[in-house]
């Protein structure tokens, strides 16, 4: 099944379409894809979440413990890691969600089906 994109009317559609066609960098976060493209972060959310979901594209979770705010200490395939896992930077232990931020990344060079998702 292919994202309908469906909480976006036409001229969202338009801009994301023209910068997911057009952009550089390669790798874009959902509070980037935002201001890129005039989205709300709710909806650069919902862009997120559909085209994870259908594998539109391949996404990573950043995970960033509270040592260190600046450094992810984890790079994995969206949703694949579990907790306990040992800080790379502190080397403690983290056991509960709120000790680190999750930040989702997408890797724009693995787009597929993009005319497809447009499409009418």
């Amino acid at each position: 099944m292919k994202p309908t994109l469906s909480f976006l009317d036409v001229q969202q559609k338009r801009k994301l379409k023209d910068f997911l066609t057009s952009c550089e960098p390669k790798k874009i976060q959902p509070h980037e894809l935002a201001i890129k493209t005039s989205l709300s972060i709710e909806h650069s959310l919902m862009v997120f979440a559909e085209f994870a979901e259908n594998k539109t594209w391949k996404q990573t979770d950043l995970i960033y413990h509270k040592c260190n705010p600046g450094v992810p200490i984890l790079s994995c395939d969206l949703g694949s890691f579990e907790l306990p896992i040992k800080c790379s930077l502190c080397e403690e232990n983290i056991e509960a969600l709120d000790e680190i931020v999750i930040e989702q990344i997408a890797d724009l060079s693995t787009l597929v089906n993009l005319e497809e998702i447009f499409s009418e």
